[in-house]
């Protein structure tokens, strides 16, 4: 007498639970870590490291000048380099820098850029590129289905 037994699927849904579980220790992790204090600096710190390397290479977080003092944001006010973190943390905008007006001068001059649809493949990294520990990205997400109509 034998016995065979199919595990594909039985591995394709651990892989999916393993990413769930990532996913959730991202979350718990950063429920914990980001947010300590009320200085709004501090906080775009501890958001830069808690998202390296678990979610991105490199993160940087710029906010309005107006904003770490308090008041109201000003959609015309300049934006300041508030943290930055990661594997290209030499290559970015050091933290403490005024971040550079993207509507004038010669980026802005190229045209209107947009970014990749991520509704086609994942970018490189995303599907086991180095850098990303050897892991396929993760499947995508199902659509959400309307409610049904009630009438």
């Amino acid at each position: 007498m034998a016995t065979l037994r199919d595990t594909t699927e039985l591995r394709a849904l651990a892989g999916r639970a393993e990413v769930a579980r990532e996913r959730l220790q991202l979350l718990y992790d950063a429920g914990v870590r980001v947010g300590t204090t009320l200085d709004v600096t501090r906080t775009a710190r501890e958001l830069a490291e808690v998202a390296v390397p678990r979610f991105a290479d490199t993160v940087t977080v710029d906010l309005l000048e107006t904003v770490p003092r308090g008041e109201e944001p000003d959609r015309a006010g300049r934006m300041y380099r508030a943290a930055v973190h990661g594997t290209g943390a030499g290559r970015a905008l050091p933290a403490g820098e005024p971040v550079p007006d993207r509507t004038t001068g010669p980026a802005a001059q190229d045209g209107p850029r947009t970014a990749p649809s991520w509704n086609g493949a994942p970018p490189p990294r995303a599907a086991g590129a180095p850098g990303t520990r050897g892991r396929p990205a993760p499947p995508p997400h199902p659509a959400i289905p309307d409610p049904p109509s009630t009438h």
